[in-house]
C-alpha cells in the first residue's frame, strides 16, 4: 500500500513542478489530461522499463547490480524529459 501511495504522490509532485517550473505551462492544456499522461509515462518508464532494463543488465548482461541503477537513471531521465516535453506537456491548440 505504501509503494502505491508513494508512486501516486511522487508522480503528482513531478506533474506539479514540471507544469509550473520546467515547462511553464500557460494553462491551455487540460490539467487532468496532462496528469493522466504523466501517470502513464512514469508507469511505463519508472516501473516497466526500469524492471526490464534491470533484468537485462543484471541477469542477461551480468552488469553489477550496483552499477545498473546508475546506468538506468542516466538512460531514462533524458527519455522522460523528452516525452514529457513533446507529449505530456505539449500545449493544445
Amino acid at each position: 500500500m505504501a509503494n502505491i501511495l508513494g508512486f501516486l504522490l511522487s508522480v503528482w509532485n513531478s506533474y506539479f513542478w514540471n507544469r509550473r517550473v520546467v515547462f511553464h505551462s500557460t494553462g491551455t492544456t487540460t490539467w487532468w489530461r496532462v496528469l493522466l499522461k504523466n501517470y502513464l509515462l512514469y508507469f511505463g518508464t519508472g516501473v516497466v522499463a526500469t524492471n526490464l532494463l534491470s533484468y537485462l543488465f543484471i541477469d542477461f548482461w551480468s552488469i553489477s547490480p550496483y552499477l545498473s541503477p546508475i546506468i538506468i537513471v542516466l538512460l531514462l531521465y533524458p527519455i522522460n524529459y523528452v516525452i514529457n516535453k513533446y507529449w505530456a506537456h505539449k500545449e493544445e491548440k
